[in-house]
């Protein structure tokens, strides 16, 4: 689960590979892609090495697999809705140590 980012702002510029997974999955439940383009975009998604990996970089796959229309739906729902399941898993495990303290 790595993550490119900019030193010096501490930015991503990259997105974890479980990110892409879960927010692809969740695109799959809403209809916005099936389960064989969901699969091939994160096969795609997965040959990348991890500083490569983002959402812009999808986007030319998924348009040559979904279309063009479709892909624009789909990158709204990437950048507006899709869950930071890296960062959602985070959250959950600092709530649990400070429960435990």
């Amino acid at each position: 689960m790595a993550l490119h980012y900019c030193p010096d702002t501490y930015r991503p510029l990259s997105v974890p590979l479980v990110n892409l997974r879960v927010a692809l999955g969740q695109a799959k439940a809403k209809g916005l892609v099936d389960a064989e383009e969901c699969a091939r975009l994160i096969r795609v998604m997965k040959r990348l090495n991890f500083p490569e990996r983002s959402y812009e970089k999808l986007m030319p796959h998924a348009a040559a697999r979904i279309g063009e229309e479709r892909c624009q739906t789909l990158r709204r729902f990437l950048v507006r809705e899709a869950a930071d399941a890296k960062s959602d898993d985070a959250r959950e495990m600092l709530a649990a140590m400070r429960a435990a303290v």
